[in-house]
């Protein structure tokens, strides 16, 4: 009885990629936002370019007329063109509260990291001052550096910085705690990434490349990990227990 040998099985048919188009997941409420925010982009951009008439010629002949064929939005009450004020004040109206999220959450994330990885006196300092901080209105704050400083957009931007500050900041510190207590940083601790304090307050830090499991004392400021200059330092191990 002859023998065959068995068939080949079939190539598995290669899977295809779907390509999803941009913005194919944003529906239509999020694609007519996207061109909303794309359109108050490019007018803060490019707005006394795109402004069709100066908007500070006052003629007080049209203070409060309608929308006319030249004017789709009217004057004010000084007789300027709205639609133009409107444009060019785009810039303005999307440059401060830019320059207010950018400050507060670079200073607010500095702030956290650092009280949540040093901790202690530092993490109470931070915490409380910040808490301070909490007592003071965003818009109350910016209303008192306007009469103090003028009224200015930077004056404005700074103290409402300083104001949402705090908020960035506690959200921040309560995950870099929580990442604090992970192992792998426990792990980083081993490898020396931040010194230990020894038993009479300096810094003696481990060393990644050391295996020695022989714990170190200080001696003169400096770390030492033989026994012999672990038993002479003074101050720095502990007193051996003698028998009754």
């Amino acid at each position: 009885m002859a023998l065959t040998a068995p068939s080949a099985a079939p190539a598995p048919a290669p899977a295809t990629v779907r390509r999803s188009r941009p913005g194919a997941g944003l529906g239509v409420i999020g694609t007519v936002c996207a061109v909303v925010i794309a359109m108050a982009v490019i007018a803060a951009l490019f707005g006394p370019l795109l402004a069709p008439h100066n908007p500070d010629t006052v003629n007080l002949a049209q203070a409060y007329v309608g929308p006319t064929a030249g004017h789709p939005l009217g004057f004010d009450g000084q007789g300027r063109d709205l639609l133009s004020r409107l444009i060019v004040g785009t810039r303005t109206a999307m440059l401060g509260p830019l320059v207010v999220v950018a400050l507060s959450s670079l200073v607010g994330v500095a702030l956290a990291l650092l009280a949540a990885w040093r901790g202690g006196w530092t993490d109470t300092v931070l915490t409380g001052a910040m808490d301070i901080l909490f007592a003071f209105p965003g818009i109350l704050l910016a209303v008192l550096t306007a009469a103090v400083f003028g009224p200015s957009l930077t004056a404005a931007s700074l103290s409402l910085a300083i104001a949402y500050t705090p908020y960035v900041m506690r959200v921040i510190r309560s995950e870099a705690i929580r990442q604090r207590a992970q192992p792998y940083i426990a792990a980083l601790e081993v490898q020396g990434s931040r010194p230990a304090p020894s038993a009479c307050g300096t810094s003696c830090a481990t060393s990644p490349s050391s295996s020695s499991p022989r714990p170190r004392s200080c001696s003169a400021g400096r770390c030492s990990t033989s026994p012999r200059s672990r038993s002479s330092a003074s101050g720095c191990s502990r007193p051996r227990r003698t028998g009754a």
